[in-house]
């Protein structure tokens, strides 16, 4: 079971903005600079055919016919033309005025030149403007180190600080200002032409933002502090101490859908936006475009493909926690029990959405995994966390198969966690199977109504656990699936009588949050639990109240986490809590949140603290256990920030991401944990097919 923590409330938005502008505004360690607030910025068209000219917005000044008269204003949209190193490219830029700051947004395509497999090659950045009409003066930063660390030979660290780029256009007194752009490495040799007025969308915006989980007061900040002086200590955390990002302990979300809406009408192009182009920004513009210019359900189709194709082998049946690369070979994990049974869930909700049997084969594969993971041990009292094929080299924990099953290997120690996957898999498999009108699956019923019981009967844990833990829901889910009407009540009885002496505890442990912190995969597996008991409820709402009560629960840690963007929360509680369907309020966020998660899930090496925008928090995670000293052996540290999925570690089960702030390259995740929020959304009516 999860901790229980306190909980802290929020005040006023007005508060929220005043102390996040303090919290982020350290260059050392806040915003990641001035484009973030500027207003000229905004995020759309790449340069193309406009209303003054034709490919590129050719006009008189770019050697059509007729005089041009001379502008009256710098204030206006231009057409770019231009080269360096790379070769020419074209676009446009836009002179604003804000108040007394002038400032410009350009956003420019390579001709002929692809990059990353054949994208198109976009750049985008902005600055100031200085000058008049017969030359003006442009600067801007452009960030180098932010947060992937290598790529092939390519390098980044702190140490390589933001380049200034800047020069002068002069006026040819026709409408035209050519002039160079020079940084370092850099030299722009650029035109702008024809001014016209622009149509209103911006040509590119950066829309990163921060949201606060909690305001803690000065009390608690104070009360903290004092608690973690030995972990302030750390040499890995003493150089953040004296920051007031630090110091204010404002822990929250940074979102960022900047270009959301370039790369869904431009899938084939990358945008590196107010960096420097090199192979490291180039892959991290990379992950943005392939999370972002994917349908939902184009990634959903994408992610099914592969699993089917490369990351589960269907001798075996279970989901791998991720595929190595170069070599294309898939690494067994020890959560697939866990991860499998979602898996299964997954495959039921797409048959009942779709009614595609193309469903069925995975679901049953699988379904079949889970079923062995019971019986490949030869002893009921002990069930199996994954299984393998056969190595010929099953050392450790990892033991050969025998007889039918003498082409794999299974892994000892299913617990009270990984349980959680079967009562997933084989309820939904069974409701799927053996209650409606398919056909040809009586083995499979059967088989998971043995499991059932003989997990209710027989299997003995790893870990001392309650009743409510283990015996309520597993002779709840017996009950649901016998059909033997004898033993149906026999067991109905048994899980009322679990239910009577536990319902108190369900009510009383729901997922809790320490500012901003969490037990981050302890969020997916409460997520499973509850749903199996959501789902069982309706089935047989023992005790009267069994419905009403899980309810509750699950609206209680909703509550919690509302503000963290926990996708799997947000959902859970618009299909089983208080406040339901696709206007609940955290569906939209949830959205957002799958639209973060990149097609292909492909690791690079992260390390954060190489960016300006990185802060430390001054909080160990899960610091209820009480190991925090025990860093680099236990590393408990993080940052003060969960970033978008696309620039996080990339992991199997994306929603366990938390303030991580390492990570680690060479390895593909998979999508299984898209796919499974995807489609149980959509089995609730959550998204469309067409988001």
């Amino acid at each position: 079971m999860i901790s229980a923590m306190n909980r802290t409330t929020v005040p006023a938005a007005a508060l929220v903005t005043s102390l996040f502008a303090i919290a982020l505004a350290v260059p050392a360690c806040g915003s990641s600079g001035d484009a973030a607030t500027d207003p000229a910025a905004g995020g759309g068209q790449a340069a193309g055919p406009n209303a003054n000219g034709g490919p590129g917005g050719a006009s008189a000044s770019d050697g059509g016919a007729g005089p041009v008269a001379a502008p009256s204003t710098l204030v206006a949209r231009y057409t770019v033309h231009g080269t360096d190193a790379r070769g020419a490219y074209e676009g446009e830029a836009e002179i604003t005025q804000d108040g007394a700051a002038t400032r410009f947004v350009r956003t420019v395509h390579y001709l002929g030149l692809t990059v990353e497999g054949g994208r198109e090659l976009h750049w985008a950045f902005v600055g100031d403007v200085a000058g008049t009409l017969a030359s003006f003066k442009l600067t801007s930063t452009l960030t180098r180190a932010d947060y992937i660390t290598q790529r092939g030979s390519t390098t980044h660290t702190a140490a390589d600080t933001p380049v200034q780029i800047s020069g002068t256009l002069v006026s040819d007194g026709k409408g035209s200002f050519t002039g160079t752009l020079s940084g370092t490495g850099m030299s722009l040799n650029e035109t702008w032409s024809n001014p016209h007025a622009g149509d209103g969308k911006p040509l590119y915006k950066n829309e990163r933002v921060f949201l606060p989980f909690v305001i803690p007061t000065a009390a608690e900040v104070a009360s903290n502090f004092q608690l973690y002086a030995d972990y302030h200590t750390l040499d890995v955390i003493k150089p953040y101490v004296s920051r007031p990002e630090f110091k204010a302990a404002i822990h929250g979300n940074i979102k960022d859908t900047t270009d959301f809406d370039f790369y869904r009408a431009h899938p084939n192009a990358l945008r590196v936006a107010e960096k420097v182009i090199d192979d490291i920004s180039l892959a991290e513009t990379l992950m943005r475009a392939n999370a972002y210019r994917l349908t939902l359900a184009d990634k959903a189709t994408k992610f099914q493909t592969d699993l089917e194709t490369r990351f589960i082998d269907p001798a075996v049946g279970m989901v791998v926690e991720y595929n190595l690369l170069p070599q294309n070979t898939t690494f067994a994990s020890g959560d697939s029990a866990l991860w499998t049974g979602t898996y299964v869930a997954t495959q039921s909700y797409r048959y009942q959405v779709t009614g595609d049997a193309a469903a069925l084969t995975p679901l049953v594969n699988s379904l079949n995994a889970l079923l062995t993971l019971q019986e490949i041990t030869g002893d009921w009292a002990h069930f199996a966390r994954s299984l393998r094929k056969a190595t010929g080299a099953a050392t450790g924990l990892w033991h050969a198969g025998t007889g039918a099953w003498s082409n794999l290997e299974w892994l000892e120690g299913g617990n009270n966690d990984m349980v959680k996957g079967l009562y997933y898999g084989y309820f939904t498999a069974y409701q799927t199977l053996c209650t409606g009108a398919l056909t040809g699956y009586d083995a499979y019923c059967t088989r998971i109504r043995t499991n059932a019981k003989h997990i209710i009967d027989d299997v003995q844990y790893d870990v001392a656990t309650s009743g409510v833990t283990n015996k309520l829901p597993s002779s709840w889910l017996y009950a649901a699936v016998a059909t033997n009407v004898v033993d149906k009540a026999s067991y109905q009885a048994q899980a009322t009588g679990y239910w009577t002496a536990g319902k108190s505890v369900i009510q009383a442990t729901p997922v809790t949050v320490f500012q901003g912190g969490v037990d981050w995969s302890g969020t997916h597996l409460s997520f499973v639990g509850d749903l199996v008991e959501a789902y069982l409820a309706q089935q047989l709402n023992i005790g009267g109240d069994a419905q009403s009560v899980v309810r509750g629960s699950i609206d209680t840690s909703y509550g919690n986490l509302s503000k963290g963007r926990f996708a799997l929360w947000n959902m859970l509680e618009a299909a089983y809590g208080t406040t339901t369907g696709p206007a609940s309020p955290g569906v939209e966020d949830a959205r957002w949140r799958l639209r973060e998660i990149a097609y292909p899930k492909t690791a690079f090496k992260i390390d954060r603290r190489i960016g300006a925008e990185f802060c430390m928090s001054p909080y160990p995670s899960v610091p209820w256990k009480q190991d925090w000293m025990q860093y680099p052996t236990q590393d408990r540290t993080q940052g003060l920030a969960v970033y978008p999925y696309y620039e996080s570690p990339q992991q199997p089960i994306q929603w366990m991401t938390g303030m991580d702030y390492l990570g680690g390259d060479g390895y593909e995740a998979t999508g299984s944990d898209f796919i499974h929020l995807y489609w149980f959304a959509r089995l609730h009516g959550l998204i469309a097919a067409t988001d």
